[in-house]
C-alpha cells in the first residue's frame, strides 16, 4: 500500500492490491497469499484505469502496515473521476497551464513528472511552440498503462525481496509472479491506440515545428545586435 501515487487514494491501492494479489503477514510473521482477482473475463484492468465496477479485496484497516486483515467484496465501484486516467489527466492540464503561462510548476507537479518516464514536458513545450494544444487525453493513457505497469514490477519485487528474507518456499514467489505476469499481459496494447494517436498528430504538427524553429533561426542570424550607447 505504500506507494506515492496512491497513498492519497485508499480505494484505488485495494482495487490495485486485488489486480496484483497480495501477501499479508500476521502477527507471527507468517505470510498468508492473497491471489489476484483478476480473470480472463473481468475488467479490472479498465475500471482502474477509467472507473467501473469489479470484485476487489478490501482492508479492515487502511494506516501504514495496518492491512493485515482482508476480506473480498464484490461489486465495489470507482468513479471515473476517481479513475487514474482521469487523475493523470487533471494533473497534466495543470502543468500544460503552468507550461502556456510561464509559472514554475510545483512540487507535487514535479514529483509527477520525475515518476513517469515519458518525457510529457518536453512534448508539451514542442506543441505549444507549434501552436498545437498538446493532446493530454491520449497522454493521460499512455502515462496511466506506465504507472500501472511502472506499481506490479514494484509490488514484484517487494514480495520477492520480502519473501527471501523468510523461510517460504520458492512456490510462494511463483504465486505471485504468475499472478504479475498475468496482470501485465492483460495491460500489454492497453496503449497502443493512444501511442499510435500521439504518432499520427506528432507527424501531422511536426512539419510546423520545424518552420518555426527554422523562422527563429533566421531571426537570429539575421538580426544585427545593437551596438552598445557610446561605443
Amino acid at each position: 500500500m505504500n506507494n506515492a501515487f496512491l497513498s492519497s487514494d485508499k480505494n484505488l491501492a485495494q482495487f490495485m492490491m486485488s489486480l496484483s494479489g497480495s501477501y499479508v503477514y500476521d502477527k507471527d510473521g507468517n505470510p498468508r497469499y492473497y491471489p489476484s482477482l483478476l480473470t480472463d473475463n473481468n475488467n479490472l484492468v479498465n475500471v482502474l484505469l477509467a472507473g467501473g465496477k469489479a470484485d476487489i479485496y478490501q482492508c479492515r484497516k487502511t494506516g501504514p502496515d495496518a492491512c493485515i486483515t482482508i476480506t473480498k467484496r464484490n461489486n465495489l465501484s470507482i468513479s471515473q473521476t476517481n479513475g487514474i486516467q482521469n487523475q493523470i489527466r487533471k494533473q497534466l492540464e495543470s502543468i500544460l497551464q503552468k507550461i502556456a503561462t510561464d509559472q514554475r510548476l510545483t512540487r507535487q507537479q514535479e514529483g509527477f513528472l520525475e515518476l513517469i518516464q515519458t518525457p510529457v514536458l518536453k512534448f508539451f513545450i514542442d506543441d505549444l511552440s507549434a501552436n498545437q494544444t498538446p493532446d493530454t487525453s491520449n497522454y493521460s493513457r499512455m502515462i496511466a498503462v506506465e504507472l500501472l505497469n511502472q506499481y506490479l514490477v514494484s509490488m514484484l519485487n517487494v514480495a520477492r525481496q520480502s519473501l527471501a528474507n523468510t523461510n517460504n518456499s520458492q512456490d510462494d514467489i511463483a504465486l505471485i509472479t504468475r499472478d504479475i505476469d498475468n496482470a501485465k499481459r492483460f495491460t500489454a496494447g492497453l496503449a497502443e491506440n493512444a501511442i499510435e494517436a500521439l504518432n499520427n498528430r506528432n507527424q501531422l504538427i511536426d512539419p510546423q515545428r520545424k518552420t518555426t524553429q527554422q523562422s527563429t533561426k533566421e531571426i537570429s542570424t539575421t538580426t544585427k545586435p545593437t551596438p552598445a550607447y557610446g561605443n
